[in-house]
């Protein structure tokens, strides 16, 4: 059967987020898209149809969506789920309705657990259904976390049923049914999200540990088990989405206010100003960073660490690669960062120049490390809980990244300490914490190689045969 349809997988990697775009015939509909939304724009004039519609599968934590842009631009409907009640005008869908796009049609299935409002989209074409959106209720190898919906009458045992019902529709569907989901690897809106970008339904059914569970009690136990922290930005951004946003393009370019060195120190030096370094890691390795700044690169999950991390209440100076400045404003804006105080003119090269200081890395490769180790230096292993069961350094001490700022306080700044996580990334981000929390540099050190590796080696020589797996 000729397809008469078209669907575009937009994948924003510091997210780990999806959104799609839809053609049929001469009209076109976006689910879940970003805040910034010239993307679709562009989509859209390039195939010479009109965006008549935008689905939101649920009120999203982890971005600030792009619906309320997107609508303005093109005039396409903003549809939620049962139960939505945003504070702006949508239209509220019934379980079980039709949407007309072009020569398919769309159907909403109420999916609540995630969130209550959850839908996933069905896309039937000649009555048959081809392909299913289904935001944060069915991920590959996994399932949407139940706990960001809890209040005083349901908890995330009552939303693990819900979801568990939820997913008993999409099990109807035939096996062959191709699943976009809302998130991949790395989002924390599931416990353990698989790489696949697309997935079916067939597939899920045989591979992922929850969606192939079929007794109710089993499946809310293994979901609530061992639920990672939710990074603290999810429910400010949950608002966000509820109550709606200042347009993007209305407030972009007012954020963007360059420095120089001397006023983005004065500023610095009051005390109630965050700043934010997102430059890539190995350029923060060969320079140091500026002193009390929160070292988050732009080239990993970046909106995910500055959401969890950064406080949205207080202003925040940036200090970005000169041709990612633009890059670095619109991806904070994603999370909900609009308090931007400014950006430092001529980035940390300039800094330099002006002759201000910085502190440098006090970086290890694995090849140190059993030297180290033998001076009973304490090692905090920053990775997620469930990666530090897997395998870890013996008597290491495992306090996730996104629980360091609130549990620092309890180490010991006389002592020693070696910090590792899984790729380097979320290491070098809990260093720039431990300096921010008057840590002295040579206490700290940084281990820069991918714990793989010091797996690999281990298996290899013996040398790290502490390894607990």
């Amino acid at each position: 059967m000729k397809k008469k349809y078209r669907v575009d997988q937009i994948y924003t990697r510091c997210l780990s987020q999806m959104a799609y775009f839809i053609v049929s015939g001469n009209e076109a509909a976006v689910i879940d898209p970003l805040r910034d939304v010239d993307i679709f724009i562009k989509m859209a004039e390039s195939e010479g149809v009109q965006i008549k519609y935008i689905f939101e599968t649920h009120f999203h934590a982890d971005f600030v969506s792009g619906h309320l842009d997107l609508q303005q631009k093109t005039g396409a409907e903003i549809i939620y789920g049962p139960g939505a009640a945003p504070a702006y005008p949508v239209y509220v869908a019934r379980d079980g309705e039709t949407f007309t796009l072009g020569h398919i049609r769309l159907k909403i299935l109420h999916t609540p657990g995630h969130t209550l409002e959850s839908v996933s989209i069905v896309l039937e074409q000649d009555g048959n259904p081809e392909a299913v959106f289904t935001g944060d209720a069915l991920f590959a190898g996994d399932v949407g976390r139940p706990d960001l919906a809890v209040n005083e009458h349901l908890t995330e045992k009552d939303l693990a049923r819900m979801l568990f019902n939820s997913l008993q529709k999409l099990k109807k569907l035939p096996g062959r049914t191709l699943v976009y989901p809302g998130h991949g690897e790395g989002s924390a809106c599931g416990k353990n999200i698989g790489s696949e970008l697309v997935t079916t339904i067939g597939f899920e059914k045989k591979h992922n540990y929850l969606f192939s569970l079929n007794n109710e009690e089993d499946f809310v136990e293994q979901l609530t088990q061992d639920l990672p922290v939710p990074p603290k930005y999810f429910f400010i951004d949950a608002g966000i989405n509820k109550k709606g946003y200042p347009l993007l393009n209305e407030f972009l370019p007012g954020i963007k206010k360059m420095l120089p060195v001397a006023d983005f120190e004065q500023k610095l030096n009051d005390g109630k100003i965050q700043l934010l370094d997102t430059r890539p890691r190995e350029e923060v390795l060969k320079t140091g960073i500026i002193p009390k700044s929160l070292q988050i690169g732009l080239d990993d999950n970046f909106a995910v660490w500055a959401g969890a991390l950064l406080d949205f209440d207080r202003e925040l100076l940036v200090v970005a690669p000169e041709n990612r400045i633009d890059e670095a404003l619109i991806r904070l804006a994603r999370v909900g960062f609009e308090k931007i105080a400014g950006v430092l003119s001529g980035g940390v090269a300039n800094w330099i120049a002006q002759g201000k200081s910085l502190q440098k890395i006090n970086e290890v490769r694995m090849f140190e490390l059993p030297l180290l180790r033998r001076q009973n230096i304490e090692v905090i292993d920053v990775r997620p809980q469930t990666f530090f069961k897997a395998n870890h350094l013996k008597n290491a001490r495992n306090i996730d990244l996104i629980e360091l700022q609130e549990k620092i306080g309890a180490l010991d700044k006389n002592r020693k300490y070696i910090i590792h996580c899984q790729t380097g990334y979320r290491g070098m981000i809990a260093y720039s914490i431990f300096l921010q929390n008057g840590f002295q540099p040579g206490n700290i050190y940084y281990l820069s190689t991918p714990f793989d590796d010091i797996v690999k080696l281990g298996e290899v020589n013996g040398e790290f045969s502490e390894i607990v797996m």
